[in-house]
């Protein structure tokens, strides 16, 4: 029963196979790298993981910041002046004259802006140590590629050769 089934099951391979057309192996390599999710997703992982490897990311570059800031104050007023210290009003020692000055809705206004500029001159290594892991972290991202690509090429190169395999034993039967 076992060799009847596996027979039949052969019989179908070779019919289908032979109403297709056959790939080689090489345009089967070749079709599984465009056409693999996987590997595509490993590959935009590796370069995620490369475009993260700068001196700024690791703290090694100078920090530039800006700043700007602006008041306006709005009130009532009232002035008292002292006209004889003005070298007006009355000379004859009697009570100074003084004189009021009502302003509404006076204003002021206040503007200050700058630039600031912060470079560590030294933090113990940890800048050049995080530019480090950050390189390995993308050197490990592209291993993880090259391992994916080749698991999906190896994958592909057993099912080609097993689908052979199995059409040389039809034609033999």
């Amino acid at each position: 029963m076992k060799n009847t089934s596996f027979l039949l099951l052969l019989i179908s391979l070779t019919f289908f196979a032979n109403a297709q057309t056959n790939l080689t192996l090489q345009q089967a390599l070749e079709r599984a790298i465009k056409q693999n999710e996987d590997i595509a997703i490993a590959q935009q992982k590796s370069l995620l993981e490369g475009q993260k490897v700068f001196k700024a990311n690791a703290g090694l570059t100078p920090t530039v910041s800006a700043f700007a800031n602006g008041t306006y104050t709005q009130y009532n007023t009232l002035l008292g002046l002292n006209t004889a210290l003005l070298g007006g009003g009355n000379m004859g020692g009697g009570a100074p004259e003084a004189q009021e000055i009502s302003q509404d809705l006076a204003g002021s206004m206040t503007h200050s802006a700058g630039v600031r500029m912060d470079y560590t001159l030294y933090d113990g290594g940890r800048g050049k140590k995080t530019l480090r892991l950050l390189e390995n972290v993308a050197n490990l991202a592209s291993l993880q590629q090259q391992l994916t690509t080749d698991n999906v090429l190896l994958g592909v190169s057993q099912l080609y050769l097993s689908i052979a395999s199995m059409e040389r034993m039809a034609e033999l039967l």
